[in-house]
């Protein structure tokens, strides 16, 4: 487990050092590890990217599957084993080629996509305008 220490300094003079310790959570330290090498968030421009952007991932995959447990078995399902008929993005596919099987646990791919289904993803810079948001 990682934690981040918290430096608080009391304004009555003193100084002191409180131990808050914050558990980072294991989907997202998953998710940046084996996601990010092809799906980075922090690529210049829509022509750099290799994969496409897991915010655009997950919006498609919540428009076809709106309900929570839809989503997760989709999603872990395309990722466990993908193949061009459980593609959702079949234009990304095009562009890019079918992504190829992660070499990582099911429970790992697990924790992955219950962080991307729970939290706010990062986008590039350049998403909104390249979707027309």
């Amino acid at each position: 487990m990682k934690y981040i220490y918290v430096l608080i300094l009391a304004f009555s003079g003193s100084f002191t050092l409180k131990a808050q310790s914050q558990q980072v959570d294991p989907g997202l330290v998953l998710l940046q590890k084996h996601c990010y090498a092809c799906h980075n968030p922090k690529t210049a421009s829509h022509d750099e990217i290799i994969a496409p952007p897991l915010a655009g991932i997950k919006n498609n995959y919540l428009k076809s599957f709106p309900e929570k447990e839809k989503f997760l078995e989709a999603m872990e399902g395309f990722i466990t084993s993908p193949s061009e008929e459980k593609a959702l993005m079949k234009g990304p596919v095009k562009r890019f080629g079918l992504m190829p099987k992660p070499a990582i646990s099911s429970e790992d791919i697990r924790l992955i996509v219950r962080y991307i289904e729970a939290n706010e993803l990062e986008k590039p810079k350049w998403y909104d305008s390249h979707h027309g948001n």
